[in-house]
């Protein structure tokens, strides 16, 4: 199990409620901060396989990471995945690499949401 910080649910949790399950490990956690963090990765154009459950997120040589799942995106026209990460490299433009059975894959941390994130479609 991931905690709401780790998996990217800050947003959803309201700090000032002063009684809800968990409430202690959650401040504890937020004050010392996650350790990893739920990021999208943008894959490069080379390879034929979407990025399978449970791969391994590298940085270099060390293994910083664990994918859930890979897809390829015909609106964005390439393939992404969605990780868990090392919270100091869960921001957008780091670059890593995923194991899709056996080869590694250059991938970088998106932004948030990978469409659209100035939501100019929706102004047009």
């Amino acid at each position: 199990g991931y905690s709401p910080l780790e998996a990217t649910l800050d947003r959803f949790i309201d700090f000032n409620k002063k009684d809800f399950v968990g409430r202690d490990a959650l401040m504890a956690e937020r004050d010392r901060g996650p350790s990893c963090r739920f990021v999208p990765l943008v894959l490069s154009e080379d390879g034929t396989a979407d990025v399978p459950y449970c791969s391994s997120v590298f940085a270099g040589s060390v293994n910083v990471g664990l994918a859930t799942s890979g897809v390829w995106s015909h609106t964005l026209k390439k393939s992404i995945a969605l990780a868990y990460v090392r919270s100091d490299l869960a921001r957008p433009g780091v670059e890593l690499e995923v194991d899709v059975l056996g080869e590694r894959r250059a991938a970088v941390v998106g932004r948030e949401p990978l469409f659209d994130p100035e939501n100019l479609h929706l102004r047009a």
